[in-house]
């Protein structure tokens, strides 16, 4: 059962900003529309992320319980081969995660029990259940340091932006009777100038972001939260498909198109391709509600689902990286797509085929003869 507080917590704080109806159309749509069997499947590239992060969060524990950092580091490089399987061009995002918080440990002298993982902050003070920070770094009732690794492939901009980060230093500052809190942003796949970035909050700041986080609690929590749909506000949403308002916004969009001609300036542009994205997203929204209504038992005439299989694709990067060992990269460079059964037939490059299971499809049901 989806409750209103379920779409309530600091991960959601950018999206109920932008919309406070959000969580209550959200909890609606699932319990309602999709009888509570909605489940999300998360993909391939998360998993992924994920799995990254819990190998840093191996090599920092390593750390804290006695290893020098060379070993910690080796730790979770094993680890993350050996029992998350990631791949060894992953594995350098977990690295790079432990060199950050390594460099963070040194220049501000912290000691190993003032480290703190997957720490579970209090933030009653805001009207949420809580949140995990991925590090705390502490300096006794001076600086408190929360680190957000962020190992997925979309860029999460800038920390002194990021809404969950803000509120997350702002809590830990609380909790630890700081005076002053530092957020760190650290993106492992970007580029080195952007990969990390910092905000530091004064005692003046964090009761600010306290009072903003609060106001957008309380407009989600309201009787009746306003629905203000937006690329940034509906791109993540559960309930984009069943949404009146995102629908409305949509066709507005497209009839001023059709009305008034092509977009002729920047903001018009912008709108029509945000009002675009959102409507592809209401499909890929709608037809994932639709294959949790049939593997739930469910029927849809003329439609059937076809069962999850296995299938394979090629690490392209890992291929460029056997290449440029092999000293083979201009013969790989040559194919313009690098299939699957290619590199399972040219020695060495096997290891770059990643198996994975398919997600379920909906297909139109084969017709029965008379």
């Amino acid at each position: 059962m989806h409750t209103v507080e379920s779409f309530i917590r600091p991960s959601a704080l950018p999206s109920l900003a932008l919309c406070p109806g959000a969580a209550k159309m959200q909890a609606h749509v699932l319990n309602n529309i999709c009888d509570g069997g909605y489940v999300e499947e998360e993909s391939e590239e998360a998993s992924v992320g994920t799995k990254i992060h819990d190998a840093a969060q191996v090599g920092v524990e390593s750390y804290i319980a006695g290893m020098d950092w060379e070993n910690a580091i080796g730790h979770a490089k094993a680890y993350a081969v050996n029992q998350l399987g990631l791949s060894p061009w992953d594995v350098i995002y977990a690295e790079r995660c432990l060199g950050f918080a390594q460099e963070l440990i040194a220049k501000y002298e912290i000691e190993r029990e003032d480290i703190l993982v997957e720490h579970k902050l209090n933030m009653e003070y805001f009207g949420l259940r809580g949140g995990t920070a991925d590090l705390v770094l502490i300096v006794p009732y001076k600086l408190v340091i929360v680190v957000d690794w962020k190992c997925g492939f979309l860029d999460q901009g800038e920390a002194s932006e990021h809404d969950q980060l803000q509120a997350y230093g702002s809590a830990a500052a609380d909790t630890f009777k700081s005076k002053k809190a530092m957020v760190y942003l650290f993106q492992p796949r970007m580029d080195t100038n952007i990969r990390a970035s910092g905000a530091t909050f004064d005692l003046s700041a964090i009761e600010k972001n306290k009072a903003w986080t609060q106001q957008v609690v309380n407009a989600a929590r309201a009787e009746n939260p306003e629905l203000n749909p937006s690329y940034d506000a509906c791109k993540y949403c559960k309930a984009l498909g069943r949404c009146h308002a995102a629908k409305e916004w949509i066709m507005n969009v497209f009839e001023a198109i059709d009305l008034l001609g092509p977009a002729e300036n920047p903001h018009c542009w912008g709108e029509l391709i945000g009002a675009t994205k959102v409507a592809e997203k209401a499909c890929e929204n709608l037809v994932g509600m639709a294959k949790a209504y049939m593997a739930a038992g469910g029927k849809a005439e003329g439609w059937q689902l076809c069962p999850s299989g296995n299938g394979s694709k090629v690490d392209n990067k890992m291929v460029v990286e056997i290449a440029k060992e092999k000293g083979q990269l201009e013969q790989v460079v040559e194919y313009a797509s690098f299939k699957v059964e290619l590199a399972r037939t040219i020695p060495g490059y096997e290891k770059a085929v990643i198996s994975f299971e398919k997600s379920p499809s909906l297909r139109p049901a084969k017709s029965k003869g008379k």
